[in-house]
């Protein structure tokens, strides 16, 4: 990934560095709210992990084959010079402070008003959510965490996927609002077997029900039982996973070598 030209680099350090960890946080904010407390959420998060995961996977894939750019003035990537996709600025981590700022919360006068108005407009769309993090402005949070808040804001803000620009002092995270044309039709083997690894190794969703809703955003035809789950990915494969008792991922077959191998 590069930025469209120097000038726009120096110019995004600018935005993100000045003012935006300089406030003390309070001890309160700074709390992550229990999952007993967030049950709503987690169910939400079943939904729409894996699918999002998938998104995050294919575009993660997508870009590192293509020679892509970030345009800030345009607040888009541009791929191959041809396709454009909107971004918003999603926010930021510090690595000195080891905070999260959602991009809505930022006072930092060095941000255009244009990138804070989409930010604060998407904002809007989750006021009372149960999910209550996505309104709280800073949180002291581990990798795993903004990988799965991001992933949800993806679901939410327009079924798109992130990317990550790294400054001198932290990161920051942009959401990709849309994905190309026809692009379920291009996912691979090993897409899915990542995306579904990735799945059973998060312990704050039901694995069970996770791939359940997965295979069902795509339209797969999904048959459940209490040990297992049959997937016809096409006319002539079936993808199978077993479960334990506990409802946890105990086996899977090879993803990636039953679909790059199916003719």
């Amino acid at each position: 990934m590069r930025l469209a030209s120097k000038s726009q680099f120096v110019l995004l350090l600018l935005w993100l560095v000045a003012g935006v960890f300089i406030k003390p946080i309070p001890a309160d904010v700074l709390r992550e709210p229990g999952s007993i407390q967030n049950k709503r959420c987690d169910q939400l998060m079943e939904q729409t992990l894996g699918a999002a995961l998938v998104r995050q996977n294919w575009m993660d894939q997508y870009l590192a084959n293509r020679q892509w750019r970030l345009d800030l003035n345009r607040q888009a990537i541009i791929i191959n010079q041809s396709l454009t996709l909107p971004v918003v600025l999603a926010g930021s981590f510090s690595k000195q402070t080891k905070t999260w700022l959602w991009a809505w919360a930022n006072s930092a006068k060095t941000i255009p008003r244009s990138f804070k108005n989409r930010a604060r407009t998407l904002h809007q769309q989750v006021v009372g959510h149960p999910c209550r993090w996505l309104n709280q402005a800073y949180s002291n949070l581990m990798p795993q965490q903004i990988r799965n808040r991001l992933m949800l804001a993806s679901s939410l803000y327009g079924q798109g996927a992130y990317i990550r620009f790294n400054y001198r002092d932290g990161i920051a995270y942009f959401l990709i609002l849309q994905m190309p044309a026809q692009w379920k039709e291009t996912i691979n083997g090993l897409v899915l077997e990542k995306s579904v690894l990735q799945l059973a190794g998060c312990d704050v969703v039901n694995i069970k029900q996770a791939l359940h809703d997965l295979f069902k955003y795509f339209d797969k035809k999904v048959v459940s039982s209490s040990r297992s789950i049959k997937v016809a990915w096409s006319r002539r494969l079936n993808l199978v996973f077993k479960f334990n008792k506990k409802s946890g991922l105990v086996q899977v077959r090879r993803i990636y070598r039953a679909i790059s191998t199916h003719k």
